[in-house]
C-alpha cells in the first residue's frame, strides 16, 4: 500500500500575486527544511499576512501578534516566517476603498517597519557564538576520548607507535636540559 502524500500539489496555488508567494514560502519552506511539515509555515504566513493587513495602521501590535502566531518555534522558524512575511509586504501594494486598480496605492509601512527590527533581533539571536563553539568542540573532543581506545584497537602497530610518540608531548613533560651549576654553591667549604 502506497503512503498517502499529504502535501497539497501544487498546481493548488492561485495563479494571483498572493497565490504566487504562497508557493514561494511553500518551496523555500521545503528547501530550508527548518520545518517537519512545509504546511506548517504557509499557513502560519496566510494568517499572519491576513490579521497583520488589519493593523497596519498600528505598529505597536505587529510584533505581539506574529509571537502569538510563532509561539512555541525555534528563532530559526521564527526567522524564516518573519523574513516571508516582510518580502510580502515590502513588495505588494495595496489598494484600499474600491480604489480603481489602476491607482498606486499604497505599501504598508507599519508592518514593515517592526517586521525589520524584529528580524534583526533574530538574526542575533541565531547567530553562532564563540561560547557556542566552545561548547560544541568540547563535546566532539569528549566523545573521541571516549572512543579512542577503539578507535586504536583498529590501527596497525605502526599507526598507533606514530599516534603515540606524536600525543606523548601533550601527556609528558618536555625534558629541558640542567646546568650541572644550578642550584649548588661554588665552594665545597
Amino acid at each position: 500500500m502506497k503512503k498517502k502524500n499529504t502535501l497539497p500539489a501544487l498546481t493548488n496555488f492561485a495563479d494571483t500575486h498572493d497565490g504566487e508567494h504562497d508557493k514561494s514560502v511553500f518551496l523555500a519552506a521545503i528547501e530550508t527544511a527548518h520545518f517537519t511539515d512545509p504546511v506548517q509555515p504557509l499557513q502560519t504566513f496566510t494568517n499572519l499576512r491576513t490579521e497583520l493587513i488589519q493593523v497596519a495602521e498600528q505598529p505597536a501590535n505587529v510584533i505581539p501578534i506574529f509571537e502569538s502566531h510563532t509561539a512555541g518555534m525555534t528563532d530559526a522558524q521564527k526567522l524564516f516566517i518573519a523574513q516571508s512575511v516582510s518580502e510580502y509586504f515590502s513588495n505588494t501594494v495595496f489598494a484600499f476603498n474600491n480604489e480603481d486598480l489602476e491607482s498606486e496605492g499604497k505599501t504598508l509601512t507599519g508592518i514593515i517597519q517592526p517586521l525589520r527590527a524584529y528580524i534583526a533581533r533574530l538574526k542575533r539571536a541565531t547567530t553562532t557564538k564563540a561560547s557556542d563553539l566552545r561548547a560544541m568542540l568540547k563535546e566532539i573532543v569528549h566523545k573521541e576520548l571516549e572512543a579512542l581506545p577503539d578507535t586504536l584497537a583498529k590501527l596497525g602497530p605502526i599507526h598507533r607507535l606514530n599516534f603515540t610518540c606524536k600525543v606523548l608531548g601533550y601527556v609528558l613533560p618536555k625534558v629541558e636540559a640542567v646546568n650541572f651549576k644550578q642550584g649548588e654553591s661554588d665552594t665545597w667549604d
